[in-house]
């Protein structure tokens, strides 16, 4: 059996069936949608937040590789999520905490997707939409990045030429909608100047953005032309 083959058995075994993207990228296009109403009222925001979160475990349930390590992370993930929806105002730390296992969640599963996006066989509408949730969920990585960023320094990023905040982060939902924009306006390169990072640390992190989106296409249209490449243009 070749290496090839050998992936796409086990991916089989694994999970890595039909439809199993659909909730993902539902889950991801309806938060993209509604996220500029999450300041103000934070709890849509954590409830979107814990729709992706599921949503993601779904979409690995039949991988028995990551499927334990996904349903603790979701566990903790929405634990935080919900303490600092309802205690983050007395208990800052909890907004730090939820921002940053948030984020760790969102990289663990943009890894498991891009992986098994890139080690199927051959390329179905599931790949398609697994491929449009990866390339989401970058911006996802970000947007959660750069909250615990401005939880920081309030100023690192500057909106019509002024500081985000002058002030320290007070709810779950604070800067979620500027920052959400800021993000995928950098994925896409779009850059309208309306919102720009002004710290060191902001502009690394907006180039990593933007190269991490631009990589990824170039690696699934790669990927899609490999596989639309017959065996006799392989040889």
């Amino acid at each position: 059996m070749s290496p090839i083959n050998s992936i796409d058995d086990n991916s089989g075994e694994s999970g890595s069936g039909e439809d199993s993207f659909l909730p993902l990228l539902i889950a991801l296009s309806v938060t993209l949608v509604l996220v500029p109403l999450g300041e103000a009222l934070p709890i849509l925001f954590s409830a979107l937040a814990s729709l992706i979160l599921v949503a993601g475990m779904l979409a690995v349930r039949r991988d028995r590789t990551f499927r334990v390590a996904v349903g603790i992370a979701l566990l903790i993930g929405l634990s935080l999520r919900w303490a600092a929806e309802f205690r983050g105002s007395q208990h800052l730390i909890l907004i730090l905490l939820s921002h940053t296992s948030v984020a760790a969640y969102f990289v663990f599963l943009e890894v498991i997707v891009f992986r098994r996006v890139i080690t199927q066989k051959q390329v179905t509408s599931q790949t398609v939409i697994g491929a449009i949730c990866g390339y989401l969920l970058i911006g996802y990585v970000f947007t959660f990045g750069y909250l615990v960023l401005v939880f920081f320094d309030p100023a690192a990023i500057a909106h019509g030429g002024q500081p985000l905040s002058g002030e320290q982060v007070t709810n779950i939902g604070t800067h979620v909608a500027e920052l959400s924009y800021f993000s995928f306006i950098s994925l896409t390169t779009a850059g309208y100047g309306d919102i720009v990072p002004v710290s060191p640390i902001a502009r690394t992190m907006a180039v990593f953005e933007i190269l991490a989106g631009q990589l990824y296409l170039v690696a699934f249209v790669a990927r899609l032309v490999g596989a639309m490449s017959g065996p006799e243009d392989r040889k």
